[in-house]
């Protein structure tokens, strides 16, 4: 696997779909052979030049690699950008080219949004190639390309043009149709990673079919009707009502039996406390009154999580996969929720602090802090095993676990789009590294690390 640059011929006027090898790659095609770049196959002609082998094409110094016009219209390929080459059983391969798939909204598309996808590729010397912004409203399914942005190396920046259908895409917009990412798996050979997202009852249901990952799941039920919240409070003096389909502590409910005729209802929804008291008949109101058997909630008994300094706190555990597809812990941060808050969520006032300091505040210096951290990790690996035996393709989580005060752990929620802030606060270098995993691995799919 070589270094190059692609560059349009200047010196041969030709209308064929060319590539210029040197004598000593162009040994190993035939005259005329295939070319993949994306998720295109192109049969194209090739023609030699002469040229020195060298042991010393790198990314500063590429090998200039001349092709026909109509070969970088048809394909859609960027010149001036830095690729690897290699042949195998006499095919040329060029890439890698990785899309992420954003969402619809236009200001994911602004440059202070695509900081978050510059830090991913800081590592672009290691990668090179292309490495795609796009939504799904831009693609040109006929011609086989899209609109989107493209990071430019020696800019740094992020450049609008017409660029091919990436051939490994890390999907990170869930606002994005789920048929278009499904036909997008189909078109990338089941190369569209993340590529299908849970809601937490579909999740749920899924974990508690696996008798072992069960004993870290809180009781769930779907909220249909006051019965069920009557019931569950009955069992349980304290409850919490959570939108299945929402993250980052969003429209929550906590409901806590007050008296044998009243409950105490805690809304969390507006991200502002607001407690109030509802007597047992006008509950079904006041769920109709919210729209909360229409949103799809589910109710899960309320756990007496860990504290430090009366505020509870849990555990963010990035799981991604590696080069070999294995799937590795990355970082873990623990984020302690802030003064009268319960959502530990750092943009809503959250610390976050390292595993074994959370530990040791929490429960005293004498914790088993190793050995608790090492059930978090086997708790995570397991989970993405389950995922993974899904047929789904999956290649990074940020799960959220917990300790309770008695120290057993539970599993809060997974999310399919997991956010870093914590890290940035904690560990730069921590944080560089988790962003930049899901480049390493997109490329690796595609054949080109």
């Amino acid at each position: 696997m070589i270094w190059v640059k692609i560059q349009k011929d200047h010196e041969h006027q030709t209308d064929e779909l060319t590539i210029y090898l040197p004598n000593w790659l162009a040994i190993e095609v035939q005259n005329t052979t295939f070319l993949y770049f994306g998720n295109q196959k192109l049969k194209v002609n090739v023609r030699t030049f002469h040229s020195k082998k060298t042991d010393n094409h790198s990314y500063n110094n590429p090998l200039k690699i001349n092709c026909s016009q109509d070969l970088l219209d048809v394909l859609h390929i960027p010149d001036e950008v830095p690729y690897k080459l290699y042949v195998k059983e006499g095919i040329i391969h060029l890439g890698p080219v990785i899309g992420l798939l954003l969402g619809e909204q236009h200001y994911y598309y602004h440059h202070r949004h695509m900081q978050e996808y510059s830090d991913a590729v800081r590592n672009y010397n290691q990668i090179g190639g292309l490495v795609i912004a796009f939504k799904e409203c831009s693609i040109d399914w006929d011609k086989k390309c899209l609109f989107g942005l493209y990071y430019h190396s020696e800019s740094k920046k992020w450049h609008y043009q017409k660029l091919p259908i990436p051939s490994v895409i890390y999907r990170r917009g869930y606002k994005s149709n789920q048929q278009v990412a499904e036909k997008l798996s189909r078109y990338t050979n089941d190369k569209v990673f993340n590529s299908f997202r849970y809601d937490k009852w579909e999740l749920h249901k899924e974990l508690s079919n696996n008798v072992k990952f069960k004993q870290y799941l809180p009781d769930t039920y779907k909220l249909e009707n006051q019965h069920d919240v009557l019931k569950l409070l009955h069992e349980t003096s304290k409850i919490i009502l959570k939108p299945s389909d929402l993250s980052r502590g969003r429209g929550i409910y906590i409901f806590k039996k007050q008296t044998s005729d009243s409950i105490l209802a805690v809304d969390y929804n507006e991200g502002n406390k607001r407690e109030f008291t509802i007597p047992n008949w006008a509950i079904e109101d006041y769920l109709s009154q919210e729209n909360l058997l229409s949103k799809n909630y589910i109710l899960q008994p309320y756990l007496d999580l860990a504290k430090i300094e009366g505020n509870p706190w849990d555990i963010r555990v990035v799981m991604q996969k590696n080069i070999k597809s294995g799937w590795q812990c990355s970082g873990i941060e623990c984020r302690v929720a802030g003064k009268n808050q319960f959502v530990t969520n750092i943009s809503r006032g959250g610390m976050a602090l390292p595993i074994k300091m959370a530990l040791e505040e929490s429960f005293g210096p004498s914790v088993h802090s190793n050995l608790l951290k090492t059930n978090v990790i086997a708790a995570a690996q397991h989970f993405c095993e389950i995922m993974d035996e899904t047929g789904e393709h999956f290649a990074e989580f940020g799960l959220d676990l917990a300790f309770d005060v008695n120290q057993k752990l539970w599993f809060i929620e997974a999310n399919m789009r997991p956010t870093f802030n914590g890290f940035k606060k904690m560990d730069m270098a921590n944080y560089y590294y988790i962003c930049q995993n899901p480049i390493r691995y997109a490329a690796a799919v595609d054949g080109f690390y």
